[in-house]
């Protein structure tokens, strides 16, 4: 069986990102990690509540969103764990609480090197 290496954070889709905009790189990127930040922190307190109330087809589309958001930011420990999650969700099992913890510990750590990036660390010490 092959080993699938994830990265927290995706230096090459980082450089794609940068170059979809005729925006400075730098504003552009901040702008997208902004409003990812806002999204993921607002979605992760709705999961919160679902999972209290054992709606798990709504914290799996909650899931689903941060997923994208991170997909474009190319985190990609944070949404491998959100797609789990939301499969796990959406087949209407019960939601281990661990699962969910697992995805709240990596965006911390997520949310750390994205601040690097914004702060305009060296985008190639990002990653592993």
């Amino acid at each position: 069986m092959e080993e699938i290496i994830l990265y927290r954070l995706n230096k090459d889709t980082l450089k794609k990102l940068e170059s979809l905009s005729d925006e400075e790189k730098s504003s552009f990127v901040n702008k997208m990690i902004d409003v990812f930040f806002v999204n993921c922190e607002e979605k992760l307190e709705l999961i919160d509540s679902y999972i209290k109330k054992n709606e798990y087809t709504l914290a799996g589309r909650a899931a689903h969103n941060i997923k994208s958001g991170g997909q474009i930011l190319g985190a990609e420990k944070f949404c491998y764990l959100c797609k789990n999650f939301e499969i796990q969700c959406l087949e209407d099992k019960w939601v281990s609480r661990d699962e969910f913890e697992k995805i709240k510990q990596e965006y911390s750590m997520l949310k750390v090197e994205l601040e690097k990036v914004k702060q305009g660390y060296d985008k190639n010490s990002i990653g592993s």
